[in-house]
């Protein structure tokens, strides 16, 4: 028969002592449990354009383009990037052009845009090189005229 020591004792008694620490450790960090949160998700509205002209100093001749100016403002409280800006027909001429017969200006769409627009911005400048033109079909009526283009715009959000 093996006799014990006191020394032999002591490692067994620290030993016993280390495990029954460590369980213990493990089960108060080990907690599992169930439970549920919520979150109010917040609305957009759209983002506005003032309505496109061609731009100051620019004139569209048949055969011809010029660019086009706008205005946009996002009255979101977040950030946006507008990514598409759309002809939103009829485009129009000024009212002291009333036999101006548009048929032959057009928009030329815009996509891959990357207009960073700050949240709450109001009345960013945008100008969209050589976006307007005009064809030869154009009326002599229009000679002189202002267009009016209407367009929609394409917006997502900008968050960082």
């Amino acid at each position: 028969m093996r006799k014990i020591t006191k020394r032999a004792a002591i490692f067994a008694a620290a030993g016993a002592v280390a495990v029954a620490t460590a369980g213990t450790a493990w089960a108060v960090w080990s907690a599992n449990g169930t439970g549920s949160a919520s979150a109010a998700a917040g609305s957009s509205v759209g983002v506005v354009a003032s309505t496109a002209t061609v731009a100051p100093g620019q004139v569209l001749v048949p055969g011809g383009s010029a660019s086009v100016f706008l205005k946009i403002s996002n009255p979101n409280n977040f950030p946006v990037k507008v990514t598409a800006i759309a002809d939103n027909p009829p485009i129009t001429a000024d009212t002291d052009h009333p036999d101006c017969d548009i048929t032959g200006v057009t928009f030329a769409d815009q996509a891959g845009l990357n207009i960073a627009l700050a949240a709450n911005a109001e009345d960013v400048p945008v100008t969209l090189t050589n976006a307007a033109s005009m064809d030869n079909s154009s009326d002599d009526g229009c000679q002189g005229a202002t267009f009016t283009i209407p367009v929609s715009l394409t917006a997502v959000s900008n968050a960082t």
